[in-house]
């Protein structure tokens, strides 16, 4: 029997357990400063769950009050907690609710306010440009992270995806040239320059980078393209 004013693990673990409970009720219903106080509370019982720290930080943002975020995250990254084991959950949440805007203020957010962080956040903030099409951040945002990494082939190539959409052809191209200088066998500059020599530049160059391509990564698709 636990003695009088300390609670035994088996106790500890039930009111967890309801709390956490509690908190989802409350997400659920929408009750955000209800949801926020409560995934608190949880937070101090259980430190170590990231699943925790990306609710108290949506709850937070949707409850008024968003310029807690970056102490939250910081807190979690003093327990050891990878970054995107909180940023993952957080943004399937934002998506879920039909916030995506507020996942991306998070990010910026945080990135003033943690700029020992900066990077990380740019890059996350790159896939989430790349993810909604954003032509513009994602030729700025590749651009900065190729400051210190400027021969990086997965920015280069949503540097050249983002100039594309731009319609800026002559410098994708450029961009992807640049690429299989690099790396001769990288399969998206093959496949996109490949595509673009076909159909409007050297048809003959275009048929090599596609074979190729199909020769690393055989698809039906491909093959008709090459025949």
């Amino acid at each position: 029997m636990a003695s009088l004013g300390v609670m035994s693990g088996h106790d500890a673990a039930n009111v967890a357990v309801q709390t956490a409970a509690r908190a989802y009720r409350a997400y659920q219903a929408r009750e955000w400063a209800g949801a926020n106080a409560l995934y608190m509370l949880l937070l101090e019982r259980e430190p170590d769950n990231p699943r925790t720290y990306s609710r108290v930080i949506i709850t937070a943002d949707l409850g008024g009050q968003p310029d807690v975020a970056p102490s939250i995250l910081e807190r979690a990254l003093a327990r050891s907690i990878a970054l995107d084991d909180v940023l993952k959950p957080l943004c399937d949440d934002a998506m879920a609710l039909g916030e995506a805007g507020r996942y991306e203020q998070f990010l910026l957010r945080c990135r003033s306010a943690l700029p020992w962080l900066s990077r990380a956040l740019d890059a996350r903030l790159l896939d989430y440009y790349t993810d909604r099409r954003d032509a513009e951040a994602m030729v700025t945002y590749s651009r900065k992270l190729l400051v210190g990494l400027p021969d990086n082939t997965d920015y280069l190539n949503v540097l050249a995806s983002g100039l594309l959409m731009q319609g800026r052809t002559v410098d994708a191209v450029a961009v992807w040239e640049h690429i299989l200088e690099i790396d001769g066998d990288n399969l998206d500059a093959l496949l996109n320059l490949g595509s673009y020599e076909k159909d409007f530049g050297d048809a003959s160059r275009g048929r090599e980078l596609l074979k190729k391509a199909c020769q690393l990564k055989p698809t039906p698709y491909l093959e008709r393209m090459v025949d």
